[in-house]
């Protein structure tokens, strides 16, 4: 049996953070730059539990000597918009799952492809947090 091949979606590069409008948060826009803060590290991490750090994004970058230092590269401060930003991960990288799970894919993003594995949950329950990983040349099979 032949398993399906990893799903590959392109990121467009979003160099800096979206001013929002009053109760409009360009969603689309904050996520394509969070992704831009992760891919600009060969390997690494983005990561962010509206609980335990009140709504702030970070982004750790790695190498197989190095890891860190954490860079702030965000700040949702309304745990509705914060909620947004976890949907639309799941909804456009995770199958539709926008109150948690995990997906394994590849992303292109500034003509590089990337392994890229994403965990999250979006509920009252388990809370309301992300994590992503990215690695250049990651096997994603």
């Amino acid at each position: 049996m032949q398993s399906e091949p990893v799903p590959l979606i392109e990121v467009p590069r979003v160099e800096h953070l979206p001013t929002p409008l009053p109760r409009r948060p360009d969603i689309v826009a904050t996520v394509d730059y969070l992704l831009t803060a992760l891919l600009s590290h060969e390997s690494g991490t983005l990561y962010s539990d509206f609980r335990t750090d009140r709504g702030r994004w970070y982004v750790r970058g790695w190498t197989r000597q190095l890891s860190g230092p954490d860079e702030l590269v965000a700040t949702s401060e309304e745990l509705g918009t914060f909620r947004m930003l976890l949907a639309h991960f799941g909804a456009r990288f995770m199958g539709g799952q926008v109150y948690g799970g995990y997906s394994v894919l590849r992303l292109l993003h500034a003509g590089r492809e990337r392994g890229f594995a994403i965990y999250m949950a979006n509920d009252q329950w388990r809370g309301h947090w992300l994590k992503a990983y990215c690695m250049a040349g990651g096997e994603t099979k």
